[in-house]
């Protein structure tokens, strides 16, 4: 990291032909170590309804003010405020335990996880806070609701959209208009709108693990990004606007509890809601298949069959929450059937747009090949401080991992290929969930990333 000055003065100099030559040595290894992990529960009523988790990342030696000690501070003050409401008497005890968790970064998590397979295993949903705090006309950071990958539908994005919705609206009837009624403004806080949206999935915090397809446990990940003081010495307190921390931590609590208290009544509401909600992942995933009026439809088709699947796996997965509750199956049945009948009428659409025949259906070898992971390799294979490849390779670095790291989603293709492997898709219906939600991968290059996934151990391939 340099100034701006700085910068600019090694701008002009290379704009006039001048040579720049830098030199650094840095001095670092490896050695084993421990980590003491705080972690606190506030019991639930019922030990075999499994965990919330309440997650955020302590690391470095010297912290930064949003990275991440905002996030430290925020789970704290839910797990303050939800024991003390519960205490009181004001929020019934919920039914789910919920865990509040601070871990080292990433690897810190994947070891907490290899050591307490018992409580990973109770995990129902995670709740996962990484730089929360920024005051967006100092940090320039947007607030994230980022949502759960591909390979992991799951109605937490909704629950947490809704909470996040409540958030934002009040805080913009209050810029706008003066309402403060649900503003959630701190004394020592900013009076602005909370800049905030809510996102597609993105890497680089420690919902990555709780994601890997070892795990599955969907994950809420509130996060700033870009923020222009990460990683420096310029991240500091004064930059943090502690109205933007209480509500985050209300939209934290909230989402929090309401998944850890859910029983059936609230599952049945929540399953409606993520039916309304989730009609315009359709209607968006339409208008993409539709613009293609010519040429190869498969991609138009591909695009209309994962949106229908994206819409009816989050409903699904509502029923972790109360899985004896016959009403809400019938319900989750009717709104299934309906998200079919748009998919098949959606198809039909797209081939009356057809102004070609459909083209003579070609060998394809990815559609007999099914990949079946090794369960001695658990979790993910790219974390801070190691890396599966270079441990088994060396320093080999096969082409196929640059050529995915090339690609515009690269690093997130590389990590949903191997969640996507559960002993029964075939590649290619792997390759066809990866390019509707992350851009076309070509079919030799994701061949020649499950070869080398079978080279060092990782899976087997096996024809159908």
């Amino acid at each position: 990291m340099i100034s701006l000055r700085r910068a600019r003065e090694l701008q002009k100099c290379l704009a006039g032909n001048e040579k720049i030559q830098l030199h650094a040595a840095v001095k670092a290894h490896m050695k084993p170590g421990n980590f003491e992990v705080v972690t606190g529960i506030i019991p639930g009523t019922d030990p075999t309804a499994g965990e919330i988790v309440f997650s955020c990342h302590l690391c470095h030696e010297k912290a930064g003010a949003n990275d991440n000690a905002s996030g430290a501070a925020t789970i704290l003050e839910d797990a303050r405020v939800l024991a003390a409401l519960i205490k009181e008497g004001k929020l019934p005890h919920p039914r789910r335990t919920i865990r509040f968790i601070w871990p080292p970064e990433i690897a810190g998590t994947m070891c907490y996880f290899a050591r307490h397979p018992d409580e990973v295993r109770k995990m129902i949903a995670a709740i996962h806070m990484d730089m929360v705090g920024g005051d967006f006309n100092k940090t320039k950071a947007i607030f994230h609701l980022t949502h759960t990958p591909a390979s992991l539908p799951s109605f937490v994005n909704d629950v947490a959209e809704v909470f996040g919705q409540y958030v934002i609206d009040g805080s913009r009837r209050a810029a706008m208009a003066g309402d403060f009624s649900d503003a959630m403004v701190a004394p020592d806080g900013s009076k602005e709108m909370l800049v905030a949206d809510s996102y597609h999935f993105t890497m680089g915090s420690d919902h990555d693990i709780y994601q890997e397809g070892s795990f599955r446990i969907p994950t809420i990940y509130l996060n700033d990004w870009p923020d222009v003081f990460i990683h420096t010495n310029n991240d500091l307190p004064e930059n943090i606007d502690a109205t933007k921390l209480q509500r985050v931590a209300v939209i934290g609590a909230a989402s929090g509890y309401f998944l850890a208290a859910a029983g059936a009544p609230e599952a049945r509401q929540l399953a409606a809601i993520v039916f309304a909600k989730n009609e315009k992942q359709q209607a968006d995933a339409e208008e993409k298949a539709f613009s293609i009026v010519e040429g190869d439809f498969y991609d138009a088709e591909n695009r209309i069959q994962q949106s229908a699947v994206q819409r009816m796996e989050p409903l699904s997965s509502i029923h972790r929450l109360v899985p004896e509750d016959q009403q809400l199956d019938q319900l989750l049945n009717v709104m299934k059937k309906q998200i079919e009948s748009r998919r098949d009428s959606s198809l039909a659409i797209l081939a009356a747009l057809k102004k070609s025949p459909k083209a003579e259906t070609k060998s394809d070898p990815l559609k007999n090949i099914v990949p079946k992971r090794n369960p001695q390799v658990v979790g993910n294979l790219d974390v801070y401080y190691f890396n599966y490849f270079t441990e088994h390779l060396g320093a080999e670095r096969p082409p196929v991992l640059d050529a995915i790291a090339g690609l515009p989603e690269g690093e997130t293709i590389a990590y949903e290929t191997l969640n996507l492997v559960d002993g029964h898709r075939t590649i290619r219906e792997i390759a066809d969930i990866l390019s509707a939600a992350y851009g076309n991968v070509p079919d030799a290059l994701e061949l020649d990333y499950f070869r080398l996934l079978q080279r060092v151990h990782v899976v087997t391939l096996e024809n159908r």
